[in-house]
Formats: C-alpha cells, sequence, structure tokens
C-alpha cells in the first residue's frame, strides 16, 4: 500500500510531465511555425492528460503549417 508522501511524490512527478510536456509542444509550435496563438497556447494550457498532450505532440510534429494543425479536428480533435 502506497503512504501518504508516496502518493505526494507520484502526483508530483506526474504533474511535472504535463507541465514538461505542455512547454514542449509550445516551443514545438513555437519553433516550427514562428509564433503560437494566445488562443492555441491557452487550449494546450487546458489539457491535464498526458496522452492528450502525446497525441498533441505528434501532431504538431507532423503538421505542415499552422493552419493544418488547428483544421481539421487538430487541437480540438484530440
Amino acid at each position: 500500500m502506497m503512504t501518504l508522501t508516496e502518493k505526494w511524490k507520484m502526483e508530483g512527478l506526474q504533474q511535472g510531465m504535463i507541465e514538461g510536456q505542455k512547454k514542449a509542444i509550445l516551443k514545438s509550435i513555437q519553433l516550427k511555425f514562428g509564433r503560437v496563438p494566445e488562443e492555441l497556447e491557452k487550449l494546450i494550457s487546458d489539457i491535464n492528460d498526458l496522452k492528450e498532450l502525446d497525441k498533441l505532440f505528434t501532431k504538431v510534429f507532423l503538421a505542415n503549417s499552422l493552419e493544418e494543425l488547428l483544421r481539421d479536428g487538430g487541437i480540438n480533435g484530440l
């Protein structure tokens, strides 16, 4: 059985991974497309599921333009 301290550590680790993935996604968008629209930054900051963030990271990598990333389900279609 996990102690309360161990549970807090796991939650902290998970939150750190989520925040790190968000930063990586934002940096990737900025480097690849030159800018991160404010609305997109807000959408990303509201995602707190690591699997969704991983899917989004892949979409950023595969997108040829910011417009492509935003259309066809893009961010909202995770």
